[in-house]
Formats: structure tokens, sequence, C-alpha cells
């Protein structure tokens, strides 16, 4: 009965919600992403949340597992790696299609997340 409890306990939290985009939604429903890079200190907490993409209206449910907050330039490599980024320079110029203004002193909020279960279509 603690496995109930540990979930009554978390579903009485609000529901979090993590938008990415298209092009990052197969790597992160199939399981071969697992982490987020958004710009902005957010104030994510470690819990189950729903991950959304709003252009192919598809989303999952997943348990956030670590977050972290920084600047880009703090970023590590196995965190950029993770990704899909080849390197910091990589990952500056992919964050700015996401962010035009990116750049090394732009604060993010870096969200590690496992157990993920797709629902399918919104």
């Amino acid at each position: 009965m603690k496995g109930q409890k540990n979930l009554e306990e978390k579903l009485a939290r609000p529901l979090q919600t993590l938008v990415i985009y298209d092009k990052d939604i197969r790597s992160a429903l199939d399981g071969s992403k697992k982490i987020i890079i958004e710009k902005d200190w957010i104030d994510y907490q470690l819990n189950l949340a729903v991950l959304c993409n709003l252009t192919e209206y598809q989303c999952a449910c997943i348990n956030i597992t670590n977050i972290r907050h920084c600047l880009a330039e703090e970023i590590t490599e196995q965190e950029y790696k993770d990704r899909g980024f080849n390197d910091y320079q990589d990952m500056i110029r992919g964050m700015k299609g996401y962010y035009a203004n990116f750049n090394d002193k732009t604060k993010v909020t870096i969200v590690r997340y496992d157990n993920i279960k797709f629902d399918g279509i919104m």
C-alpha cells in the first residue's frame, strides 16, 4: 500500500505541463531523449507532469526526476549531448531556433524525466 499512498500524494499536487516543439516530440515519446532545456528559470517540481506537443496534438505522462537552473554557459557537455546537440556551439545555434535571443548568459531550466507513458492524440 506504500506505493498507492505515494501515488495519491503525487496526484494531490497540481499537474504540471511542459510544452515541446513538434520536431522533439517523437524522440521524447520513444524515450530516446529524456531531457528538456528551456529558456528562463521555471519553477517545476519533482512530480508527475504532462509533456505536450501542441502542433501534433500529442501528449505523454512523465515523471520529472531532476530540475536544474543555470546559465546557458553552465550547461554541461553531458546535458547538451543528452539533448541531442553535438557540441556547445551546436546547442547555442539550436536553441536560437526556439529562442532568437538565446546566448551564453541566458537563464535556463534543465528538466530530466522518465516513465514516459504515451496516450496518443489529445
